[in-house]
């Protein structure tokens, strides 16, 4: 009797081994198909590391300024698109990165005494960069999809997160000045192998030792207020609201402060660019509620666009910057100065 039973238990189970035997071979083979095309893909970034770039350009530049020719007739479409490029754009500057070993030409790491990039940076400055990425998109979305509390929920996330990050980076940077080097700026300098440009949020490895060796608490504090700024302007924009002067004047004046605070010591030639960088994006102020609603009636009041519109080309000139202002001045993200 115990034969008789074990005699179907073992067919079905060598039933089952073959199943699996031969379902196996499909599996893996199609894992190994993908791992081909993505190495070969990467190859060719490598390869092509300048026309891909040109690529990347092109594309993104098209998407932003003519998104109806390619059917993206909504705004939420052609964000898609634009946010797709950039995250293939971070993609292929780590696959730069992966090919080629760190060196001195690698401006976006952080370094520790003999050279060695700092555990997690590689990890920070991709999460930072895909953040930035996706930013927009993610407000544009809640916003449609459940209104204005979704969309400044959304906005908060995304806040402290990237607060998160940069003072991460910031830390693991030795607390030196977080610059605008950024995975989504250029990567190819002529003075360089495009692999070894690495463009992110991150400290300058030039005069490392200087920086770290003279770091002044008023830079610290300078720093600080920088990396805390967002969510500092977005407590006052929960307590008074988007059109009131309070939050405008409070964001501003951290803004002025930090700068204040660290050009008030030596810095290095990264850190003046980095600081005046940041003084230019002042002007972003101007097209902020409720700067920018103000200017706004001064104008019509003023008849300055009445005057305008008599001039044929002009005209048609200042109607599409007042569209693009208007289209702009919807969402958070379009102005956060950064």
């Amino acid at each position: 009797m115990s034969d008789v039973n074990e005699g179907p238990v073992s067919a079905t189970q060598q039933q089952r081994g073959d199943e699996r035997s031969t379902s196996s071979p499909s599996s893996s083979s199609s894992s190994s198909t993908a791992g081909g095309v993505m190495e070969r893909y990467s190859a060719f970034v490598v390869r092509n590391a300048k026309r891909v770039e040109s690529v990347e350009n092109f594309v993104s530049n098209y998407l932003y300024l003519m998104p109806r020719t390619l059917g993206l007739d909504t705004a939420i479409k052609a964000q898609s698109a634009i946010t797709l490029v950039s995250l293939i754009r971070v993609y292929n500057r780590l696959i730069l990165l992966k090919d080629g070993s760190p060196g001195d030409g690698i401006r976006s790491m952080n370094r520790g005494q003999h050279g060695a990039i700092v555990p997690g940076t590689v990890t920070t400055l991709t999460w930072s960069s895909v953040v930035e990425c996706v930013e927009l998109l993610a407000e544009m979305y809640s916003r449609k999809t459940w209104g204005m509390p979704a969309k400044w929920a959304t906005v908060t996330i995304i806040e402290v997160l990237r607060t998160f990050l940069r003072l991460r980076l910031w830390l693991l940077g030795g607390g030196r000045t977080v610059t605008r080097h950024h995975l989504m700026q250029n990567f190819s300098v002529p003075s360089m192998h495009p692999k070894d440009q690495l463009s992110m949020w991150a400290p300058p490895v030039p005069h490392q030792r200087f920086v770290i060796d003279r770091l002044s608490p008023s830079v610290v504090a300078a720093e600080l207020l920088y990396i805390f700024r967002p969510l500092i302007s977005l407590a006052a924009l929960y307590k008074w609201r988007e059109h009131s002067w309070k939050p405008w004047l409070i964001s501003l004046g951290v803004d002025l402060i930090s700068v204040q605070l660290a050009t008030s010591s030596t810095l290095s030639p990264e850190e003046k660019e980095e600081y005046t960088r940041r003084s230019w994006l002042w002007i972003q102020y101007l097209l902020r509620s409720p700067a920018y609603d103000t200017l706004g009636r001064v104008m019509n009041s003023s008849g300055v666009y009445d005057r305008l519109h008599d001039i044929p080309v002009v005209s048609f000139l200042t109607d599409l910057v007042r569209t693009c202002l208007k289209d702009t001045h919807k969402y958070y993200f379009n102005l956060a100065s950064y």
